[in-house]
């Protein structure tokens, strides 16, 4: 096999959920495309590198500050603490809410080597001020996700504003990034205080 082509496989396999075979047919219909689009598809990996993380929330955004931080009409004494990105696309997908965010980065997994310190947890926690009215914990329904919210929960009732989680609804084990929008939607709409 050409070195290049090795190299390329070698690149692709660090997504999720692709391995050696997968990463083999998508270099062969790459080269099946042609060089135009080869050369397309390069231009738009090396514009992602425009890319960075909100100063405030860490959402991805081109500006300093993301579109909901920078957002006159969203109600900043909101924040709704998600474990990353696709989390934010699923709750902002309903409709219903009109927040800011605040990406943790993923969650409390000690298995696979992520502990707090991993975690975007200190910001969260320089965000809240006396104006901050509700902090909404919308960790995936799983294992880890769980045992994040309770940290964070435990170390937010030390501070005079309202803590809430998701309805249930959601399934144990779940990933808001893949849940309908209904699903989501009425378990954000029903949330539930922590106290």
């Amino acid at each position: 096999m050409i070195n290049k082509i090795k190299k390329l496989i070698s690149q692709l396999k660090m997504f999720p959920g692709v391995g050696d075979k997968s990463a083999k047919r998508m270099v062969y219909f790459l080269l099946n495309q042609g060089p135009e689009k080869i050369e397309k598809l390069s231009e738009e990996i090396k514009d992602l590198n425009n890319i960075k993380k909100c100063k405030i929330c860490g959402v991805f955004t081109e500006d300093e500050f993301c579109k909901y931080c920078s957002s006159d009409i969203r109600n900043d004494n909101i924040i709704c603490v998600v474990e990353d990105f696709n989390d934010v696309q699923a709750i902002e997908d309903t409709g219903v809410y009109n927040g800011v965010f605040h990406i943790l980065g993923g969650h409390i997994s000690p298995v696979d080597g992520v502990f707090l310190d991993d975690l975007n947890i200190d910001s969260l926690f320089d965000r809240i001020d006396e104006d901050t009215d509700e902090i909404i914990i919308a960790t995936n329904p799983n294992l880890e996700g769980e045992a994040t919210a309770n940290y964070l929960v435990e170390q937010l009732k030390s501070h005079d504003l309202k803590i809430t989680k998701l309805a249930t609804g959601l399934p144990m084990g779940g990933d808001l990034s893949i849940l309908n929008q209904n699903t989501i939607k009425n378990s954000l709409k029903n949330r539930f205080d922590t106290k």
